[in-house]
């Protein structure tokens, strides 16, 4: 995989900007974890306050006052794709999964989160279709 990896960060209220960021690599993930290949995102209520300009506990940022400040991929966590890696037994490489990117930071080429924050689905639901089955 890629030492780089293609992400969107909101810059401003309604801004995103792609910029390039460190991917997650699969030898650092926890026990527990799984690395997806994003396929699709959604918008969740609690992304659009934050989007729009709004204060949100939900997202991460090392200075709350600085949008450039959120992690790269924020503030997406509808997320669905492939897995890539896994250290979650009940979550196969290859698998297609849809669920919660539990960082907020789901609009990255790859996202690490916690295998108990997915589920798998047929590859045959296209995974545009299969991330509104999240919730």
């Amino acid at each position: 995989m890629a030492s780089d990896m293609w992400s969107f960060r909101l810059t401003a209220p309604g801004t995103f900007t792609k910029v390039r960021a460190a991917a997650p690599s699969a030898e650092h993930l926890a026990d527990g974890q799984v690395l997806v290949r994003l396929e699709a995102g959604g918008l969740c209520g609690s992304d659009y306050t934050y989007f729009r300009g709004g204060k949100s506990d939900a997202v991460f940022t090392t200075d709350p006052a600085s949008y450039g400040a959120t992690l790269p991929g924020a503030s997406l966590h509808e997320i669905a794709g492939e897995v890539v890696a896994s250290r979650d037994p009940d979550i196969q490489p290859g698998s297609h999964v849809v669920g919660w990117a539990t960082a907020m930071n789901g609009l990255s080429e790859y996202v690490v989160t916690e295998g108990a924050s997915l589920a798998a689905y047929d590859s045959a639901l296209p995974a545009r279709t299969a991330v509104m089955i999240q919730p």
